[in-house]
């Protein structure tokens, strides 16, 4: 916990690794170093500049490192006009599948959120989230 240049609010170092935290919108803390993982959260909420800074230069950065991973996640926004449907469309577009909670059934389904008109996905009772469950899409 001691203050260091190792150990910030928005960097920290470990034994053979460090995390740093930077803001898509400075441009500067972006560019600042390369790492070979990167977490772009909510792109579509990136202001994007004139340089076209936010996760682009992440992935500049990143092309230099051979195993380079940038995960990008985000709340989509206007269909057509949203960086995190662009990223998936321009990916292999591979759904994370989970099985069936039922030991019985096995059956590997999309993870989703319970809808009213859709029995299956993950749901609880109201105002309770302790109470969730996962609704396999095969009716077990």
């Amino acid at each position: 916990r001691g203050r260091s240049s190792e150990n910030t609010l928005r960097y920290k170092e470990f034994a053979g690794v460090f995390l740093a935290m930077a803001s898509a919108l400075s441009p500067a803390e972006l560019a600042a170093r390369s790492c070979a993982r990167a977490y772009c959260d909510e792109i579509d909420r990136y202001k994007e500049t004139a340089e076209g800074w936010g996760h682009d230069i992440v992935e500049r950065r990143g092309g230099a490192i051979d195993d380079f991973v940038q995960v990008l996640t985000s709340t989509p926004g206007d269909a057509g006009d949203s960086l995190i449907e662009k990223a998936f469309l321009g990916g292999d577009q591979r759904y994370y599948l989970v099985r069936c909670p039922h030991a019985s059934c096995g059956h590997e389904q999309r993870l989703v959120w319970g809808t009213k008109t859709s029995p299956s996905g993950l749901r609880w009772e109201k105002g309770r989230p302790a109470t969730a469950w996962y609704r396999c899409e095969q009716g077990c």
